[in-house]
């Protein structure tokens, strides 16, 4: 067959996502065209009327100004392709804003990475399909091979728990990792493993903690290295529609700790592979996206606390074999085909 991606650039998680399909595409003998979203319409529109495809993927549509990707009237008004539309819903709902957009797109079927991200659409005719998303290839090359870099900083005597507190610190429940790491710290011999894309603030330097900051964008080498040098993943998220550290840490084989609620609880093949925090309600910190206004969860702050001690005193030991087949880029693209088809 033949594709054309409109899609975003590999250095953000849904462009990374586009990338990892159009390869494994193309290693299955597809002719496959990536066209970056910033593109000129015109571009756009003379690949499509050149390429004749049979089958145009328009890999995220929600966008405002500043921000250019695949606009509605960019489209031919007259369809010889199937239209594949990906885009996400990281709170309990979409706004009428996202909704719209998604009717004047009219996708042939509408994809994204979870049934918990669906729900955010609500009621449309357009057909949603759940299409996971795939591993990194860096993280084969990681199990398969012996590190290259040593950060001299980590104590290898110590559990160490990986914090991923690089955007959206609301979304990722950071102020709960602030609220239970100084009390874990006390009573367990662990190193944190603070990863951020902004500053460290007073309220980690001053934690009674092994703290090892990463701070800034890392090369994948980096990012990957640190993810396996840890032992657990400390993670009380309150929102996404999917969340792939949690995919990776799985696949990496540490012990994850999460909300019993979200997108992310259904990444595990194993409901035994996780430590669930209690959800004791919802709430909604987005006031101003013009999207994502529904809620997120809440994870109970207590329980957090707790489950991330037990889990100190009882390492899963995860079949990370299962996860490397399951959500490997040649299954997750074969999924992609088997939705295209249909």
């Amino acid at each position: 067959m033949k594709f054309i991606f409109f899609a975003n650039n590999p250095d953000i998680s849904f462009g990374k996502q586009a990338e990892i399909l159009i390869n494994e595409l193309r290693k299955m003998g597809h002719s496959v065209i990536f066209i970056e979203h910033n593109s000129l319409p015109k571009l756009k529109q003379r690949a499509i009327e050149l390429q004749k495809p049979d089958v145009v993927v328009v890999w995220t549509y929600f966008h405002d100004t500043g921000h250019q990707t695949m606009s509605i009237n960019e489209l031919p008004t007259k369809r010889d392709f199937y239209l594949v539309g990906f885009e996400v819903s990281d709170t309990t709902k979409l706004s009428e804003k996202a909704i719209e957009v998604t009717k004047g797109l009219n996708p042939d079927v509408l994809i994204t990475p979870s049934k918990w991200s669906s729900k955010g659409f609500g009621e449309l005719d357009i057909p949603i399909a759940i299409l996971p998303h795939a591993l990194d290839y860096e993280i084969y090359r990681q199990i398969n091979s012996k590190p290259k870099i040593v950060f001299p900083s980590l104590e290898d005597d110590l559990k160490k728990v990986y914090v991923f507190a690089s955007h959206s610190p609301d979304r990722k429940g950071v102020d709960i990792v602030k609220e239970v790491l100084p009390d874990i710290c006390t009573k367990y011999p662990i190193q944190v493993i603070w990863k951020t894309w902004g500053v460290v603030d007073k309220s980690v330097i001053s934690m009674p903690c092994r703290v090892f900051k990463a701070i800034g964008h890392t090369s994948k080498l980096n990012h990957y290295t640190l993810m396996k040098s840890s032992t657990h993943f400390f993670y009380p998220v309150r929102g996404g529609s999917f969340e792939i550290p949690v995919l990776e840490m799985l696949a990496l084989g540490k012990t994850v700790v999460v909300p019993e609620q979200g997108a992310w609880t259904e990444i595990f093949l194993d409901k035994n592979d996780g430590y669930f925090i209690s959800v004791k309600g919802f709430k909604r910190y987005w006031t101003d996206n013009p999207y994502h206004v529904g809620e997120f969860v809440e994870p109970d702050v207590h329980d957090a606390k707790q489950k991330l001690g037990l889990s100190l005193q009882n390492p899963l030991n995860i079949d990370t074999k299962k996860y490397l087949e399951y959500y490997s880029p040649q299954n997750v693209t074969s999924m992609f085909l088997d939705l295209i088809r249909k």
